[in-house]
């Protein structure tokens, strides 16, 4: 096999190739990953080596996708080899990545700037600024794109995977030398300086050379008007009626938000600059989704974004990007470079970016009228209390890193105040980490008779009891909430109203008559559960003792674990008529 030049980095990347194919190797755990073809480990793997390749120069060519496609069919083919004759990880890496490399092309580019002239020769932050005339050639090659060829130009060297990628880096170069001419130009002299007398700046001419002969000539489109005529389109006309409509019918506080989104959407619409596209297209959805001052808002608008989309019934894009473009927003904002990114992936993820902004301010105008929301808190409320949850879940199923969105989404809502989230030493006998508790009590069963209003109950019970790992009086409202729908239950299966004046202890011996529950069911809960449950209510107990006279997390768990036994026993017996042994009491006719 034919391998290409060695290029930068052959090493360290052909070892993280090699990593990645051993990943590759790795059992799909979970229904994610067995749909995704590649274990949590090989994602990771995947996505560190796409981004590497992807800003390199002999590998940018091919695009973050491009690249992320390429490594991803030779992982497979990898681990389709049989096992007989399947190469070393080591080698095939090394094939893999030469057959991807191609060398960077090394142009000099003379871009022509308008409004401006210059003593040149000079050099500023980089670049050259001469008149076309001093290049032997220049302006006759520029006059192939132009009538008026310009007389001042911008000479940079580049080195570029594409020529669509050399001519972004070379006008990125020029727009930081004419960013710096245009800061000297405003403060430098005493007099003042008017915004029109600074307009200078790139006039959208290039020419190409290499090794001194010109290769070619061009221009790109500058931002400028165009004629419009939109009088035909009905449909769109329509469409832009009834969102102006759903705009001005909301509540003037709330439409002031609106307002604000849509400014920040027109900043990022006007632009073609992908550094002005993402902070403006983030600053428009805080303004719609986070009514908070504080708190970790990339977890807040990446959720709430997608369940404004949930509340209308629309599909949402995936919320992995929406974390990304404010992960990128963050940098931005705080002065990161971003010299080591490819223009081209950056300017399509922009462009990508605006489209979603526009999709959720879309869904966002009819779901507001819908709430009669007043305010921009009054929308994510109704978000957070149900659509959000069903993002959260559907996070959840997809591992990391939407785990770990979900969870900083939970902790942005019901923050620490400061406080450090320490697991209580209770806890840490038991499980190293929330994660474990979390699958631990996942994994109780519960019968499918269990109506699903009760079962929701159960689950806040259960949500509590993970909370419980960092705030251990949690354990104490897990259970009283377990009983809360436990007696619930009671009522509904025994057909007794809630008007009608029973005791928690009146309840369970009636179900035990009735064959809902076994003797010994009976028992434990007219001995543990009936005390524990009039104590909470009449306020002997209010909080759990400290440690070491507090119960352990083993009672709390087995509390909470019986009383979802007892309620499956108690509905699965109700609706199979099957009276426990021994008791010829009958079955209750109904149970709601």
């Amino acid at each position: 096999m034919k391998h290409a030049a060695p290029f930068p980095d052959r090493p360290l990347l052909v070892d993280e190739m090699r990593r990645l194919l051993k990943a590759a190797l790795l059992p799909p755990k979970t229904e994610w990953e067995q749909r995704a073809g590649l274990a949590a480990e090989g994602w990771r793997c995947l996505d560190r080596l796409s981004r590497k390749l992807s800003i390199h120069l002999h590998f940018e060519h091919l695009g973050v996708r491009g690249v992320r496609e390429r490594l991803r069919d030779a992982a497979t083919e990898y681990r389709a080899a049989p096992v007989s004759s399947r190469p070393k990880a080591a080698h095939f890496a090394a094939a893999t990545l030469d057959q991807m490399a191609q060398a960077p092309i090394t142009r000099t580019a003379y871009l022509g700037i308008r409004h401006l002239d210059l003593p040149v020769p000079m050099n500023v932050a980089g670049v050259r600024f001469l008149h076309a005339e001093e290049v032997p050639g220049l302006t006759e090659v520029l006059r192939t794109c132009t009538t008026s060829p310009p007389r001042l130009v911008c000479s940079v060297q580049v080195a570029a995977g594409t020529d669509e990628l050399a001519l972004m880096r070379a006008k990125r170069a020029a727009t930081t030398a004419l960013a710096l001419v245009r800061q000297k130009f405003l403060f430098g002299f005493n007099a003042k300086i008017y915004q029109n007398q600074i307009a200078f700046g790139l006039d959208g001419t290039f020419a190409w050379s290499r090794d001194e002969e010109f290769e070619k000539a061009g221009r790109w489109a500058l931002d400028h008007p165009i004629e419009v005529d939109l009088t035909s389109q009905r449909e769109w006309a329509d469409g832009l009626r009834q969102l102006s409509e759903q705009r001005d019918a909301l509540e003037p506080r709330l439409r002031e938000r609106v307002d604000t989104c849509l400014g920040w959407l027109d900043i990022a619409a006007r632009s073609s600059d992908w550094r002005v596209i993402l902070p403006a297209v983030y600053s428009g959805m805080e303004a719609l989704l986070v009514p908070e001052s504080t708190g970790l808002k990339a977890s807040i608008v990446t959720v709430r974004s997608a369940a404004v989309h949930v509340a209308m019934g629309q599909p949402f894009f995936h919320p992995a990007e929406a974390r990304a473009g404010y992960d990128w927003r963050d940098q931005l904002i705080h002065g990161q470079p971003t010299h080591a990114v490819n223009e081209k992936d950056a300017l399509g993820f922009a462009e990508d970016r605006r489209l979603w902004a526009f999709r959720v301010f879309a869904d966002y105008l009819p779901l507001a009228s819908t709430l009669a929301a007043g305010s921009v808190r009054e929308v994510v409320s109704y978000l957070d209390a149900g659509p959000a949850r069903e993002v959260c879940q559907w996070l959840e199923k997809q591992g990391d890193p939407g785990q770990e969105v979900v969870e900083e989404y939970r902790e942005a809502l019901h923050p620490m105040k400061g406080r450090r989230r320490d697991a209580d030493t209770r806890w840490l006998r038991l499980y190293h980490d929330q994660a474990e508790l979390i699958s631990v009590l996942e994994a109780w069963p519960l019968s499918d008779a269990v109506p699903g209003y009760l079962a929701r109950v159960l689950r806040v019970g259960r949500d509590l009891l993970v909370d419980s790992y960092y705030e251990y009086e949690y354990t104490l409202v897990a259970m009283a909430w377990g009983l809360v729908a436990l007696e619930a239950g009671l009522r509904g299966c025994l057909g007794v109203p809630q008007n009608t004046k029973a005791t928690f202890g009146t309840l369970v011996g009636r179900a035990r008559r009735a064959g809902l529950l076994a003797k010994e069911e009976a028992a434990v809960l007219q001995h543990h559960g009936a005390g524990f449950r009039n104590g909470i209510v009449h306020g002997g107990l209010l909080l759990p003792k400290p440690p070491p006279t507090s119960y352990s997390p083993e009672d709390a768990m087995a509390f909470l674990q019986a009383i979802h036994d007892a309620m499956s026993d108690l509905y699965g017996r109700a609706a199979f008529r099957l009276p426990s042994s021994g008791d010829q009491s009958p079955a209750p006719k109904s149970c709601d």
